[in-house]
């Protein structure tokens, strides 16, 4: 098997861009999808859950790529 067909035969198996996306928590299509300042996207629920679980005095960061974030950030989209 030559490169060409190796790297064809591997963009098949990508997904379109246009696929709703995953939460970045939960792994599941986006239920009421938020954005945080750095880009990623969750399920409204689960960031609400996580930002509630950090105690007050705590930074909060991405559950993703661990960016600092202010709740007062996330973007409804």
């Amino acid at each position: 098997m030559d490169e060409e067909s190796s790297f064809e035969e591997s963009q098949q198996d990508d997904p379109p861009l246009e696929v709703a996306k995953e939460c970045g928590m939960c792994k599941h299509p986006m239920k009421d999808p938020v954005s945080t300042n750095c880009g990623h996207g969750f399920c409204w629920q689960c960031i609400n859950d996580y930002v509630q679980s950090i105690p007050a005095e705590a930074m909060m960061c991405c559950p993703v790529c661990f960016l600092d974030i202010e709740a007062y950030t996330l973007i409804l989209e």
